[in-house]
């Protein structure tokens, strides 16, 4: 099948240089996290990252976390409020660097918040590219890594995988508790403090865990909850489906510590083309002995690839959720969300199918004594595959299993003791990467209005010109007692626009004067200079007729 690149893709191949044939194996891309943004002057500062950047590379912008969530001692803990710019992305290209101090070529799409994790990735693009061994992304920490992505303008060979996996959202530390619960305690709070007992550390997603509910049952946004008391499993971290809950630790006898509070799935985030998200990372089981619960899985991280030919050769391009490994006892960890893979290519070439693969993370499978049940932990949610390459190449986003008892108890209803799956993922279209194509411009007005006389009932036109970015107009008119912005009405259009219009204009209006108030992010505002109107009131008649008579025609 042959697909049309996006219009966005030709400007990039026209505007900058081609790196021949390539080999490509491990980690490809330099990653920077980002401390300031000036937008003015499309302006990034960065941190200390890996790998360097230089003039004329392509990159991408991409805001990781920045949410804002329900933080009440309830269900809806973990509720996404407001978005914020997480998961928005664009490209872009670097026009200069000075020390820390990376200049964009063109103007930011989006706007970001740097408190939310912003990162700049290496974006490059190659002629004809050889996977030789697998490329994998940094796993993404200190604000950055987690990406994979290039681009090849002819033919990408794959003679291995391309893969993030693991490389989204990681887990909190474990935390060991000494546990004084009783079989009457009922840990059933949705969030704790760090340093309470009564519950597990939960995993991290796009919205910032807060200092006293660092711990808890409810869901981190997509990051699974935490176990509770006793030796519950940690929920499933999730993307844009849910992630999978806990199983509860049941005890020998009645006046045993229950678990009967174990953590919720990652909630699902908000669905947009133009937001790609890490999968978040499992909650962890609730531990009281050393070495015998385990934390939970890592989230899937991002691929970003786009290509004319690919030659699949039977392997493999997947961002999935990372699995914990067995409990030894105590609770288990919830397998991480699925991560999201993006592809576009024109066809598929040569032998072999091409995978794509974005899956939840099971969680943890447990051992227990014989007369006991530990909570395993719950499926990471699916992740998302978009590509035009539906229906060509075989694709995956599966929800990753419940964790379950390895050793049989009476004690346990059934192996996964109530632990559940994670949802499975999305498929959908490969979307246009954000990319505004503006360069930054100085505001400025580059043609002024001009006085206007017409005669009554015609019309009038005033017109500037500017230059600058994302600008706002408003026409303001002066009657001598002070400039009043215009409004559209029956005389006046184009009130906020670069031209306002008079339509059949009176002699009421003449002297009136007119400037245009220029605003935008960029400019505190500037004014235009002065234009006057005049009317001229139409001629009258004024002569007089005297009949002379006694005429006869």
């Amino acid at each position: 099948m042959k697909i049309q690149y996006p219009l966005v893709l030709l400007l990039f191949f026209a505007s900058t240089p081609l790196i021949s044939q390539v080999t490509l194996s491990g980690v490809i891309n330099s990653y920077a996290p980002v401390t300031a943004i000036e937008p003015c002057q499309a302006k990034i500062i960065t941190g200390t990252g890996t790998g360097t950047f230089s003039p004329g590379d392509r990159v991408l912008v991409i805001q990781m976390a920045g949410a804002t969530i329900d933080v009440s001692n309830s269900a809806s803990f973990g509720n996404i409020l407001d978005p914020g710019s997480a998961g928005l992305f664009e490209q872009n290209e670097v026009l200069a660097v000075s020390g820390p101090n990376i200049f964009l070529k063109y103007a930011l799409a989006n706007e970001y918040d740097v408190a939310g994790m912003v990162q700049l990735v290496s974006f490059p693009l190659f002629e004809n590219a050889l996977v030789t061994a697998s490329v994998t992304a940094l796993p993404f920490q200190n604000g950055f890594g987690g990406v994979a992505a290039f681009e090849v303008k002819n033919s990408l060979t794959l003679n291995g995988d391309i893969s993030a996996n693991s490389g989204g959202f990681a887990s909190q530390d474990e935390v060991i508790v000494t546990s004084n619960c009783s079989f009457i305690t009922a840990a059933n709070n949705y969030h704790y403090d760090a340093s309470d007992w009564r519950g597990a550390p939960k995993g991290n997603g796009i919205a910032a865990i807060l200092p006293g509910k660092e711990h808890g049952r409810g869901a981190q946004a997509n990051g699974g909850g935490g176990g509770n008391d006793h030796n519950s499993g940690g929920g499933g971290g999730s993307q844009l489906t849910a992630g999978g809950t806990g199983g509860k630790q049941i005890p020998p006898s009645t006046f045993g510590c229950h678990g009967n509070y174990p953590g919720l799935g990652g909630k699902p985030l908000p669905v947009s083309p133009n937001r790609i998200y890490f999968g978040g990372s499992g909650g962890n089981g609730h531990v009281d002995d050393t070495g015998a619960g385990t934390p939970g899985g890592t989230g899937g991280g991002i691929v970003l690839i786009l290509a004319d030919t690919i030659l699949a050769n039977g392997h493999t391009i997947s961002a999935n959720g990372g699995s914990p490994v067995t409990a030894a006892g105590d609770g288990g960890g919830g397998g991480g969300g699925g991560g999201t893979v993006l592809l576009f290519a024109n066809q598929l070439a040569g032998a072999g199918t091409l995978y794509l693969v974005a899956n939840g993370g099971q969680g943890s499978d447990v051992q227990n004594p014989s007369d006991r049940c530990f909570g395993p932990g719950g499926g990471g949610g699916g992740g998302r595959v978009m590509t035009n390459l539906n229906g060509v190449a075989e694709i995956l986003a599966a929800g990753g299993a419940s964790g379950e008892n390895l050793t049989p108890s009476a004690q346990c209803d059934t192996p996964a003791s109530e632990a559940t799956a994670g949802a499975d993922g999305v498929v959908a279209p490969f979307p246009q990467i954000p990319f505004s194509g503006e360069q930054v411009v100085a505001t400025a007005i580059l043609l002024q209005p001009e006085a206007v006389t017409t005669c009554e009932n015609n019309n009038a036109v005033f017109e500037i010109s500017a230059a600058g970015n994302d600008l706002n107009y408003q026409w303001q008119m002066n009657d001598g007692t002070g400039w009043q912005d215009v409004q559209n009405g029956a005389i006046f259009s184009g009130a906020q626009t670069p031209l306002l219009s008079a339509t059949g204009v009176t002699p009421g209006i003449s002297g009136l004067a007119f400037r245009c108030s220029v605003t935008g992010p960029c400019t505190a505002g500037i004014v235009s200079d002065t234009a006057e109107l005049t009317v001229l009131i139409s001629p009258q008649a004024n002569f007089i007729v005297t009949p002379l008579g006694g005429l006869d025609f």
